[in-house]
């Protein structure tokens, strides 16, 4: 498999170098051009910010719930206790 690659390949080595050079340049070019933006950091910062925020809403939301359960159950029980003494 190898022997046959090579083969196939070994006149067109240089070309094909050529051509990943360019092409490593174009997406490097490229890539400092988005990050220089400033906008994939921010957007990222923004994203994380927002679900961070959701997901203490929700914790939040969660624990009164069940803080509202636990009020319920203690006056449900101190009623039964004030129902079975008298």
């Amino acid at each position: 498999m190898m022997k046959t690659l090579n083969s196939y390949f070994n006149n067109k080595r240089i070309p094909l170098l050529l051509l990943l050079n360019v092409l490593l340049i174009v997406f490097v070019v490229l890539e400092f051009s988005i990050l220089n933006q400033g906008k994939v950091t921010r957007d990222i910062w923004d994203a994380k910010r927002e679900a961070s925020e959701r997901a203490g809403r929700i914790l939040r939301a969660e624990r009164a719930d069940k803080e509202q359960e636990i009020k319920e159950q203690k006056l449900k029980e101190e009623k039964e206790e004030q129902d079975s003494e008298e």
